[in-house]
């Protein structure tokens, strides 16, 4: 990923349709002991969200290899946040499924087929 290092700020660009707000936020809120993170729209391309990350102590100053691993690691943590987004919209049906039969009081339940001896159904 490309970004731009000045002033002792890194600015990030993403792709509002590979990345969801909800993931970016999620994953800056890690960061914010530490840096100042802004989120906008891209000045330019309106399709992509701007992060603007600045330390938040002046004692920390960053070079290009400081820079290079910030970046390799918050891209790691944003993938994980943004797949983390997506597992959880594929599998919302199942796990309201799997709440509701947990808190349900069982008037729903049916008796499996076959006897209790009979796990597989065999005898008739």
């Amino acid at each position: 990923m490309d970004y731009i290092f000045k002033e002792n700020t890194i600015h990030l660009y993403f792709n509002k349709s590979l990345y969801t707000l909800d993931a970016l936020f999620k994953c800056i809120y890690w960061y914010g002991n530490n840096w100042n993170i802004v989120i906008d729209e891209h000045p330019e391309k309106i399709e992509y969200y701007a992060l603007n990350i600045s330390p938040k102590s002046e004692d920390l100053s960053l070079d290009h290899n400081k820079v290079k691993l910030f970046v390799s690691k918050f891209i790691n943590d944003i993938n994980d946040y943004q797949l983390r987004d997506i597992i959880t919209k594929e599998t919302k049906n199942i796990r309201d499924l799997l709440v509701a039969k947990a808190f349900s009081s069982g008037e729903f339940d049916e008796e499996p087929p076959g006897e209790f001896e009979d796990f597989l159904g065999t005898v008739q």
